[in-house]
């Protein structure tokens, strides 16, 4: 048998004919190191360095036969290294980018000219070019640590966050919405890792395939420390391989050939694993539903382009030929999606829905309901999340720093049915989220006591809007009933029914505080103030005043002078805007101006980390709803194939 070898870094390549397929493959990469050596003295290649590559698929056993291997009748060498000689390699490279420039977008081929511009020259650069490259390597690697970092900032809120600046929060469901639980580490990998490998996403649909590939090569170092066993049973480690080579694919870079084929036969071999060697497994899972079909176009796609790279045509064919029949079927039929809309759904609901069901209108509207049910249930638990989230935040933090835990506090309410949420949390803040030593605190007759006296003390402690003090005091309230009540409805998470609450609470007699709150003579003053506005008592006490006044014959009242005029809010603010006094004292007496506190520092540091979290993140997962473009890959596709003929 005649079989034909090619070094895919260089122009070299050897016939060795009517070889014996007996041989093994050690031996066979024995014949080739010495054919090469003896041809190219000046390139000596080690056996070590020398892979084999057969038909896409690495020969690894030494031992196995050229038979048993089902060698070609032309196979390519891979070294694992450069070879010394850099004269082939580099015209090679130059060439392989040249051929590749007509296959990508305009902005690829730009910077492929410069490449060749350079390779032809050997003078260096421009030191200000030079400066420049370097500027935007340090810039893209800035930018990528501040992802990672809010990438691992997202992980680490297993519960939502311990920290009212703490918006966003990561959720693992499964495909049927359910939610998915891990050990920590693990959860933590799995979120970094998804979270890197959406923002890569968003890199390539820019194709900014250099970002992105720096992004999956972070995001492929947390998905490994996952267990094997998990990343069998999810096919998101399976998809961020697929993506890498597909970038590699992008980027054009030769060397990168070897890494490619190791990685999507890793692909391939976890999708086998998730999905069942015939889908099986997915299909039941989806019922008839295929969401992972243009994936596993890619896949086809990606093989038939590495099959014709080692020069495997058979192979090749036989993968791009099934990538073009895939592709054909993303591609819809007009009447389909008229059809879907006419019965009530939207354009967007039904191009996905057909996609996924490749065309079958039944299974598509099947797809449309259940996910519509998913949102709503998803919605429906989401304002239950917020609604705790709430409660956490007007409940204060335990002694470590962590909001209360809400499902505790249920579960002890449970059994404490008699005591309000409020001594609960209390107690659970007190024991830091301990079940054992909360239930202890709850079972203390003296304990309760004091639990109780603290828990008042911290709700006169709440901000309470001025406005609705007065509404509720106009209806005939005691003041200091309806401050304790509106300060207490905070704590039960619905604000937009805190007076209703607070109203529900004096009626019931549940608005009693044992303790004075020490706003209350601003709040009584905001009263008289607003309730006197534009009567005879707003009027000025004498006439003295009022023709000091620079205003003649002012309706303000003499509350609404001096120091005073910070005591009150506008109408319809709460107290805490107060705080806006205070910036407008400091830049007046910056003397006055109060140093900032490490406390201060460590609120600043969160709310700069969130908001790098809704730039660098969030966003990318609002883009993600986009519909999807295959523009790049049928161009890739439409390639390859006029390269069979």
């Amino acid at each position: 048998m005649d079989i034909t070898v090619k070094e895919s870094k260089s122009t070299w390549s050897h016939t060795f004919p009517q070889l014996d397929t007996s041989l093994t493959v050690l031996k066979f990469r024995e014949l080739i190191v010495e054919n090469h050596n003896q041809a190219l003295p000046s390139d000596v290649w080690l056996l070590s360095e020398v892979t084999i590559i057969n038909g896409g698929k690495f020969l690894k056993n030494d031992d196995e036969t050229l038979a048993d291997a089902k060698v070609k009748a032309s196979v390519l060498v891979y070294l694992k290294k450069q070879p010394a000689s850099s004269s082939a390699a580099s015209s090679t490279s130059t060439t392989a980018t040249t051929i590749t420039s007509n296959s990508t977008s305009s902005n690829t081929v730009n910077n492929n000219s410069t490449t060749n511009s350079t390779v032809g020259n050997n003078s260096p650069p421009p030191v200000q070019q030079q400066q420049s490259i370097v500027d935007k390597q340090l810039e893209q690697a800035r930018r990528l640590e501040k992802i990672k970092l809010a990438a691992l900032e997202m992980a680490k809120r297993s519960n939502g966050g311990d920290s009212r600046y703490e918006q966003y929060h990561f959720v693992l469901e499964d495909q049927n919405g359910n939610k998915i639980r891990l050990p920590e580490s693990e959860r933590e990998a799995l979120v970094v890792g998804m979270i890197l490998q959406q923002k890569s996403e968003e890199f390539i649909k820019k194709k900014q395939y250099r970002e992105a590939f720096d992004c999956l090569q972070v995001a492929d170092e947390a998905f490994k420390k996952l267990p094997i066993e998990l990343l069998s049973m999810i096919d998101n480690y399976a998809t961020l391989l697929i993506d890498i080579v597909w970038v590699m694919y992008k980027l054009k870079d030769p060397t990168m050939l070897f890494d490619a084929i190791q990685r999507l036969q890793l692909a391939e071999k976890i999708l086998k694993a998730s999905h069942g060697e015939n889908l099986e497994r997915l299909m039941t899972i989806q019922g008839g539903k295929f969401a992972q079909f243009p994936l596993y176009c890619k896949l086809s796609l990606l093989k038939g382009i590495i099959c014709l790279e080692v020069d495997d045509k058979s192979s090749a064919k036989v993968y791009l030929e099934k990538a073009n029949q895939d592709y054909k079927k993303l591609v819809l039929d007009p009447t389909l999606i008229e059809q879907v809309v006419g019965m009530g759904f939207t354009y967007k609901e039904a191009r996905k829905a057909l996609k996924e069901c490749q065309g079958n209108v039944e299974n598509a509207l099947t797809a449309i309901i259940e996910k519509r049910e998913l949102a709503k249930r998803r919605e429906m638990e989401e304002f239950e999340r917020k609604q705790d989230r709430k409660k956490q935040l007007a409940f204060g933090n335990t002694k470590n720093g962590k909001l209360v835990d809400m499902k505790l506090l249920k579960a002890l309410h449970s059994v404490f049915s008699q005591l309000d949420e409020e001594t609960i949390a209390e107690a659970i803040k007190m024991a830091d989220n301990d079940e054992l030593v909360s239930t202890q605190l709850l079972c203390d007759p003296q304990t309760l006591e004091e639990l109780a006296y603290k828990v008042e003390e911290n709700i006169h402690h709440r901000y309470v809007d001025y406005e609705q003090v007065y509404n509720l005091c106009m209806l005939g309230f005691e003041m200091q009933s309806v401050v304790f009540a509106l300060k207490k409805a905070q704590g039960m998470g619905n604000r937009g029914k805190i007076e209703e609450i607070a109203v529900d609470m004096i009626i019931n007699g549940k608005a009693k505080p044992k303790i004075q709150s020490k706003d209350l003579d601003d709040i009584a003053a905001y009263i008289i103030k607003k309730s006197t506005s534009g009567t005879l008592l707003s009027q000025p006490a004498t006439t003295g005043e009022s023709a000091s006044s620079e205003v003649p014959n002012s309706q303000d009242s003499m509350l609404d002078e001096g120091e005073d005029d910070q005591q009150f809010p506008p109408e319809g603010a709460s107290s805490i805007n107060a705080q806006e006094d205070d910036e407008y004292s400091e830049e007046d007496d910056e003397d006055e101006q109060e140093p900032n506190t490490p406390l201060d520092d460590v609120f600043k540091k969160k709310q700069e980390m969130e908001d790098i979290i809704d730039e660098e993140i969030v966003e990318s997962f609002y883009n993600s709803q986009q519909d999807d473009d295959y523009a790049d890959e049928m161009e890739a596709l439409n390639l390859y194939l006029s390269k069979l003929n």
